[in-house]
Order: C-alpha cells, then sequence, then structure tokens
C-alpha cells in the first residue's frame, strides 16, 4: 500500500544494479504426453542441464530442487526438495527432481508438461570441498560440467549429449538454455 500511494521508504537503488536472483529454472510442454518414467527421466535431465548450466553462469549454487508437473487435464502441481548439500550439478538436480516425481506421480499418466526450478541460492565462492568419496565424486561431476559447458560454447549445445538423449529425440530435440527464452535479448535492450 505504502508503495503504491508513493510513500516507499526504501534505500534508492544504484543506477544499473543488477537484482538479486531469487531462482533459476526452466519448463516445457512436450511435443507429446509423457506416459512412462523414461519420457519423464528425458525431459527432466534436459531440463535440469539448462538449469545447471545457468547457476553456473550465474556463479550460484542452490539448495532447494522444485518440480512443477502438468497432466494432460490440466491438473498441476508443485513440489519441492531440500538438498544435503548445495549444488550447480545437473545429475543431482534432474535427480532430485525425478525423486520428487516418483514420490508424487502414481499408476499410469499423461503428463504434458514439466518443469525444474532452483531456489534457496547462494554465491559460489569459498566453498569448502570435503574429504568423503562423495564430495570428490560431486566435485569431479562439477569439473565435468564446466567442461561440458566449454564444449558447447564452441560446438553448440548438441555437440555433446547423455546417452539418455537419444532414446527419444522428439523429447530431447531441443537446446532450453537458448531455445526456450520468453522473450529474446534483443527484446530487452
Amino acid at each position: 500500500w505504502r508503495f503504491a500511494n508513493g510513500l516507499d521508504d526504501s534505500p534508492v537503488s544504484i543506477m544499473n544494479a543488477k537484482a538479486q536472483i531469487k531462482s533459476i529454472g526452466n519448463s516445457t510442454t512436450t511435443p507429446k504426453d509423457l506416459v512412462d518414467d523414461d519420457d519423464a527421466k528425458i525431459t527432466f535431465f534436459m531440463l535440469a542441464e539448462s538449469v545447471a548450466s545457468r547457476l553456473r553462469d550465474a556463479g550460484m549454487i542452490c539448495r532447494t530442487v522444485q518440480i512443477s508437473v502438468r497432466d494432460n487435464k490440466l491438473f498441476s502441481f508443485e513440489r519441492q526438495l531440500k538438498l544435503s548439500e548445495p549444488t550447480c550439478v545437473s545429475d543431482i538436480i534432474a535427480g532430485a527432481a525425478f525423486a520428487l516425481f516418483k514420490e508424487n506421480v502414481t499408476g499410469s499418466y499423461a503428463i504434458r508438461s514439466l518443469g525444474v526450478r532452483t531456489c534457496d541460492l547462494m554465491p559460489d565462492i569459498n566453498r569448502q570441498i570435503g574429504l568423503l568419496p562423495e564430495s570428490v565424486r560431486i566435485s569431479r561431476l562439477e569439473d565435468l560440467e564446466y567442461a561440458v559447458d566449454s564444449i558447447r560454447r564452441k560446438f553448440g549445445h548438441f555437440a555433446i549429449q547423455r546417452g539418455l538423449m537419444l532414446k527419444d529425440k522428439s523429447l530431447s530435440d531441443l537446446n532450453p538454455k537458448e531455445d526456450n527464452i520468453i522473450h529474446p535479448v534483443a527484446f530487452m535492450r
């Protein structure tokens, strides 16, 4: 009410200041109904790869993964899961998203739209890496994903893909990081 009536007393922002990023996500309406777990897994990995890449580009890691699911009758729901360790690794994000999906979608289904969003973000600076085997594995996965990002920047998104993506090209033949944009960059200038 105060803001709408010109009585806002928040501090004045610096010109061209960047707003704090609160979440990074992506969703898609699939070209066909998803009727089995493999279809859902392909879609979750495709979305998680784009979300994780955008997290790394922003220098952020997430502590929470959220999914949105809409079926062919337009019933929708969202669920979220707090991660044990903050991450920007697509395997972990997709695994958490798929686990949430399996926990909340049972029996036969016809899913029309899926989304993955990461929240509870924090800067990926001065992070201490543990000495346990799981921490070392996650660190190596992160290094691998930075290398994949580099290859994709140089040779294009489809230069390197997971084998899972080749199972159904109709679901994975999308570069969600670059092709799935509401407003192109030129529109914002």
